[in-house]
């Protein structure tokens, strides 16, 4: 995963023209060119291109899911990222039956909504039993994990800021 370090909102007619009205086209820190209109961030020395501050539709299908390296039978898919959208992104986590994610601790808040299935969630030292319909908050740095339902699975919406997310596994001393 990418982790971003915003430093300043930049509005991108202040920058370079390099086209047509209301846009700008300007140079990333590695060369790469960038078209944007809206917004951009300034990260660093350089620029990155955020969003193209036009409402996004896309189908969730088109979206390739990647294995959590770190889970066991967990995917995720990056269904509004933070190169599409200037607050939050939007991630689709789908475990199978038994699979989950071992205790670990971020530096982001998280919001998530339950879509389907069952799961035993340890959110600090307490666990908790959640099911379709159901909405979980963990707050940033608080160790939590993830335990899918043996025969439904589960999968769930996961919101979090556009903000460098420093994730940390957790041993049983660290944490």
């Amino acid at each position: 995963m990418v982790s971003r370090r915003f430093v300043s909102l930049v509005d991108c007619s202040s920058l370079e023209s390099g086209g047509g009205s209301g846009s700008s086209r300007f140079d990333l820190e590695n060369g790469e060119r960038c078209e944007q209109s809206g917004f951009a961030f300034r990260w660093g020395k350089g620029i990155v291109c955020v969003m193209s501050n036009e409402p996004i539709v896309k189908s969730s299908n088109s979206i390739p899911a990647e294995i959590v390296g770190a889970g066991n039978g967990t995917k995720r898919q990056v269904l509004i990222s933070d190169q599409d959208a200037p607050n939050f992104a939007l991630r689709r986590f789908i475990m199978e039956p038994s699979g989950g994610m071992p205790k670990h601790t971020n530096s982001v808040e998280h919001e998530q909504y339950i879509l389907r299935g069952k799961a035993r969630v340890g959110i600090g030292d307490e666990v908790f039993d959640v099911k379709t319909g159901d909405v979980v908050y963990i707050p940033e740095g608080v160790p939590h994990w993830y335990e899918a339902d043996s025969e439904e699975g589960f999968e769930f919406l996961c919101i979090v800021p556009n903000r460098e997310d420093v994730i940390s596994l957790c041993d049983p001393v660290s944490c």
